[in-house]
């Protein structure tokens, strides 16, 4: 073989790999994006059900796993923030329900059970009995703002 028949060979494997990986991740995101689509609409719908007021999303995040009650897997999901409870949604796994009454503390951290998400800050709830549980939203700063806002308490505690 020559250099030339070489630098086409591996050319093409790459080539045959890079469409391969699109022909199977195409569908994939595809799928992700109306299942998160249909958990907006659903999670929208429950909260307009139960007569709840949304004062954030329904919209997507991740969850970064939790501490005691909480489950330990992370995953994407979908989370809605109301006047009485902060509900997560997983797109595999256990769903994430707090009710705002248990809640004992809000706090950010770039580091959260050993996970650090390119610098992006974790917003971590903290329950009475000890437990935490940690997610990331596109729009933190809002997302902290609206849980804080929703429990003075948790906002003077955790101002510091």
């Amino acid at each position: 073989m020559t250099t030339g028949q070489v630098v086409g060979l591996v050319v093409g494997i790459v080539i045959a790999v890079l469409v391969m990986q699109l022909l199977i991740w195409i569908p994939v995101i595809r799928w992700l994006r109306k299942k998160n689509a249909r958990m907006v609409a659903q999670l929208g719908e429950e909260v307009a059900a139960l007569g709840e007021r949304p004062l954030m999303g329904p919209g997507p995040g991740l969850f970064g796993g939790g501490t005691g009650t909480f489950p330990f897997v992370s995953g994407n999901g979908v989370g809605v923030l109301t006047d009485r409870r902060f509900v997560f949604r997983l797109f595999v796994g256990k769903d994430v329900d707090i009710a705002m009454d248990r809640v004992a503390g809000v706090r950010e951290a770039k580091w959260f059970r050993s996970k650090y998400r390119g610098g992006r800050l974790f917003l971590i709830v903290q329950t009475r009995d000890g437990s935490e549980a940690g997610f990331i939203f596109p729009d933190h700063a809002a997302w902290m703002s609206a849980m804080r806002a929703l429990v003075p308490e948790i906002a003077q505690a955790t101002a510091s």
